[in-house]
């Protein structure tokens, strides 16, 4: 059962299938909306009665459409992916409260609802590094590779006394921890100085 054990290395292509697949359908749900026009804004919009808002419904349909077809588009895009994921919850829940509340039942609201968890979860699992999101705006370019941390860290090996046995200890130290180098020969300093006085004494 290798393919239960093995790693999840193709998980940002899959990400990016689940972007793109989910964005075009969105895209293809939004599209008509906008290009109904003022009237089929109005329409869209009086949904958030629901929610007790009842006043400009015109734009609030036409954000509905503008959310599910922009929305779409940078989810695909992997472009501005929190604030379109964010969009698109506020849009399904707005959905799944007007369908239950219309008595539609679980087959009416479903889509809507199993639409708004996915928004919700992408919102923590981000776009992944085939995205826009990434190559502009990650920070990981400006981090080494593990290769090169590793090569660095080896280069800053130093070797300290053992307090236990008195034998010489390697130990890697990472950068922000440098000055531990310095304290620990201060440290061996002092102690040399120290065990060297009963000598002079005796002289």
């Amino acid at each position: 059962m290798a393919i239960l054990r093995s790693g999840y290395k193709s998980r940002h292509f899959g990400l990016l299938l689940l972007r793109v697949g989910i964005g075009i359908m969105f895209i293809l749900h939004g599209w008509p909306k906008l290009a109904g026009g003022p009237e089929r804004w109005e329409m869209i919009g009086q949904s958030m009665q629901s929610l007790g808002i009842d006043f400009a419904p015109t734009f609030w349909g036409f954000m509905a459409g503008f959310a599910e077809a922009a929305g779409g588009l940078l989810l695909a895009l992997g472009l501005l992916f929190r604030p379109a994921c964010f969009l698109l919850v506020l849009t399904m829940l707005v959905a799944t409260t007007k369908h239950a509340t219309a008595g539609d039942g679980f087959a009416g609201y479903s889509h809507a609802l199993e639409a708004g968890i996915l928004f919700f979860s992408l919102l923590f699992i981000g776009p992944g590094k085939y995205s826009l999101d990434h190559k502009m705006f990650s920070e990981e370019k400006d981090d080494p590779s593990p290769a090169t941390t590793n090569k660095l860290l080896e280069a800053y090996k130093f070797t300290a006394p053992s307090l236990a046995t008195g034998e010489g200890v390697f130990m890697p130290i990472p950068f922000e921890l440098r000055f531990f180098q310095s304290i620990t020969e201060m440290h061996y300093s002092c102690i040399a100085d120290t065990s060297a006085e009963p000598s002079r004494n005796s002289i």
